[in-house]
C-alpha cells in the first residue's frame, strides 16, 4: 500500500512536467532555435541549413543572370536595329563611292563582332548556371549520403540485443562514450530497452556537459518508464541540467519531484534547498 501511495505521488509530481511543452522542448527541429538535438538530428539540421543556403545563393545568382539576360536581349535588339539601318543605308547608297562602301563594310564588321561577343557571353552565363545547378545536386546528394552513413556499425546486427546492451553498459562504465552511444542508439532503433537506453544516452550527454541533449533523453526515458530503478538519478540530473541551461523554475520542480517521490535517496538529500 505504501509503495502504491509513493507511486501515485511520483506520478503526480512528474506528469505535469511532461505535459508542459516549455519544460521539454528539446529536439524540436522545427523550433526557431532548436536545442537538445541528437547527433543524427544535428546532421539533419545542418543539411537543411546547407541546402537552404545553397538554394538562397542559387536564387540570387539566377536573379543576376536574368538581369544579364535582359541586358543581352536589349543589346540584341539594338544590334538588329543597327543591322537594319546598315542594310537601308547600303540600299540607299546603292554601290556609290568606295569610301561609302568601305564605311558600310566596316560598320557591318563591327555589328558582326559585337553579335559574336554577345552570343559568347550568353553561352558563358548559361554554362555557369548549369554548373551551379549540378553543384547543388551533388552537394545535396553528399549530405544525404553522410546522414545515412551515420547509422550504427553493421557488426552490431550480428549480435543479440542482450549482448549489445551488456557491452553498451560496459563501454559506458569505461567512459567510452562514443562507442556506448552507438550501441544504445542501435538498441533504440530496434525498440529494445528504449527507456533504459535513453537514460544512458542522457547520462552520456550529461557527462559531456551537453545538458540540453541530456534533458531530451531523460524526457523520453520517463515517458517510456516512470517506475525505473534509476529514476532518482534521472530526476536529479534533469534538475541539474535545467540549472545548467538557465531554466531554474523547471530545475526546482524536478528537485521537488525527487524529494516527494524518493525522499530517502542520496540524490534527494543532495538536492539543493530552493524556495
Amino acid at each position: 500500500m505504501k509503495k502504491k501511495i509513493l507511486s501515485v505521488a511520483i506520478l503526480s509530481a512528474i506528469l505535469p512536467l511532461l505535459a508542459e511543452v516549455s519544460a521539454f522542448d528539446a529536439g524540436n527541429l522545427n523550433s526557431q532555435n532548436p536545442y537538445g538535438l541528437t547527433d543524427s538530428e544535428k546532421e539533419v539540421l545542418k543539411n537543411r541549413q546547407n541546402v537552404a543556403s545553397l538554394e538562397s545563393s542559387l536564387g540570387s545568382i539566377e536573379e543576376q543572370i536574368q538581369g544579364m539576360q535582359s541586358l543581352l536581349e536589349g543589346v540584341s535588339a539594338r544590334m538588329s536595329r543597327l543591322e537594319q539601318r546598315v542594310n537601308e543605308l547600303e540600299i540607299r547608297i546603292n554601290g556609290d563611292t568606295n569610301s561609302s562602301g568601305e564605311s558600310i563594310a566596316s560598320l557591318k564588321a563591327y555589328v558582326d563582332d559585337t553579335r559574336a561577343l554577345q552570343e559568347k557571353n550568353y553561352k558563358n552565363i548559361t554554362d555557369t548556371l548549369n554548373k551551379l545547378g549540378s553543384l547543388i545536386d551533388k552537394k545535396s546528394s553528399q549530405t544525404i549520403t553522410k546522414t545515412e552513413s551515420a547509422s550504427p556499425k553493421t557488426e552490431l546486427s550480428k549480435k543479440s540485443n542482450k549482448e549489445i546492451f551488456d557491452e553498451a553498459v560496459k563501454l559506458f562504465n569505461s567512459n567510452k562514450n562514443d562507442e556506448a552511444k552507438a550501441y544504445f542508439e542501435h538498441l533504440i532503433s530496434k525498440n529494445n530497452r528504449p527507456a533504459t537506453s535513453n537514460f544512458y544516452l542522457g547520462e552520456i550527454a550529461y557527462k559531456e556537459k551537453s545538458y540540453a541533449t541530456a534533458i531530451k533523453h531523460y524526457q523520453k526515458s520517463i515517458e517510456l518508464d516512470d517506475k525505473a530503478s534509476y529514476l532518482p538519478k534521472l530526476l536529479y540530473h534533469t534538475g541539474i541540467s535545467f540549472d545548467k541551461v538557465g531554466d531554474t523554475n523547471s530545475a526546482n520542480r524536478f528537485y521537488r519531484a525527487l524529494k516527494v517521490g524518493y525522499p530517502d535517496t542520496k540524490e534527494a538529500q543532495a538536492t539543493p534547498e530552493r524556495k
